[in-house]
């Protein structure tokens, strides 16, 4: 769907499916080689650049440190 030139999924405009489908990418620890789909990893770095995915992904980092015992719990 991304080779026709759209910015996500679903169009123009970012979507949940664009969420849910970065959230589930697992490419990176599954192994899979998928470096050459160069649509797909335009649109990933796309949603990566969103202020609200770095958001959340700081936070995300932040809990499992707390969890990992790296940071003190208030």
């Amino acid at each position: 769907m991304l080779s026709d030139g759209r910015t996500y999924l679903m169009g123009s405009d970012f979507s949940v499916i664009d969420a849910y489908v970065w959230g589930s990418m697992w490419h990176e620890r599954s192994g899979a080689p998928i470096q050459h789909l160069s649509n797909l990893f335009a649109w990933k770095g796309r949603v990566e650049d969103r202020p609200s995915v770095q958001k959340a992904l700081r936070d995300e980092a932040e809990l499992v440190a707390k969890h990992k015992g790296q940071i003190a719990c208030p």
